[in-house]
């Protein structure tokens, strides 16, 4: 069953699951992000976390151009 999405027309869908892109129909960009869950890094979310926070921050300038 899906969870139905609730989204503006200006909105901007980024998925960073593999999974996730494959059931939503509305992705504008898909980032493949290694689930940190699975990981055995003690500081693996952080480090999913910054990968993130760098992809964002280069996306954003181009989205202002």
């Amino acid at each position: 069953m899906s969870t139905p999405m609730f989204r503006l027309d200006d909105d901007m869908l980024i998925s960073v699951c593999d999974s996730a892109h494959e059931l939503l129909d509305r992705t504008q960009l898909h980032w493949s992000i290694p689930d940190p869950v699975s990981a055995t890094a003690p500081d693996a979310f952080e480090q999913t976390y910054q990968h993130l926070a760098r992809r964002i921050d280069g996306l954003l300038p181009q989205l202002a151009a």
